[in-house]
């Protein structure tokens, strides 16, 4: 059921995880990135010429544990093939026309 629900939005938007195995899940769809390492090396006697590997890998664009993580003012938004966004969750009372509309709540200092 839940591989329906995800295939068939095109918006995703996540407001982090407390549990291991959802945020593993939300890592795997923001998907992964490839990375390019450079190691040097010393020759191994003298007058041996230092050496260089380079080497591609792949690692999460977000790591479940950074999920865990995230404050709670942010948002993970998956839009579409579009590459992932880290976003700040805004109020509703921070949206027009709802601010306009809405009174400012004195536990929050009581301002727009």
């Amino acid at each position: 059921a839940l591989d329906v629900v995800l295939s068939q939005t095109d918006a995703k938007l996540f407001f982090g995880a407390s549990i291991q195995k959802t945020a593993r899940l939300i890592s795997e769809l923001l998907g992964e990135e490839e990375i390019i390492t450079e190691n040097f090396s010393l020759g191994t006697s003298p007058g041996t010429m230092p050496g260089v590997s380079i080497a591609r890998m792949k690692r999460p664009l977000l790591a479940a544990f950074k999920i865990r993580e995230m404050k709670s003012d942010e948002a993970l938004l998956i839009v579409g093939n579009e590459r992932p966004a880290q976003v700040l969750r805004a109020g509703f009372h921070e949206i027009e026309p709802h601010r306009s509309i809405v009174t400012p709540s004195t536990h929050f200092g009581g301002e727009r």
